[in-house]
């Protein structure tokens, strides 16, 4: 029997991977975001990444392998 390793959607996401996706300005306002402990309830589900986050406003963001959650 060949077992399948569970994918973890993590792995897969550099800081390079993340830049080019989402643009340098928006990936440096996250990172600012998470040193200034302004993002929660960060969660790993399957291929899905949600977290809150409060900005200007609080609001919920997703990094996500499939479909929108």
């Amino acid at each position: 029997m060949n077992a399948t390793k569970p994918f973890h959607l993590a792995t897969l996401l550099t800081s390079d991977a993340l830049r080019r996706l989402a643009g340098a300005q928006s990936l440096s306002r996250g990172q600012s975001y998470f040193a200034g402990g302004q993002v929660r309830s960060l969660l790993e589900d399957g291929e899905t990444i949600t977290a809150r986050v409060s900005g200007t406003r609080e609001y919920r963001v997703w990094l996500t392998g499939g479909k929108r959650p």
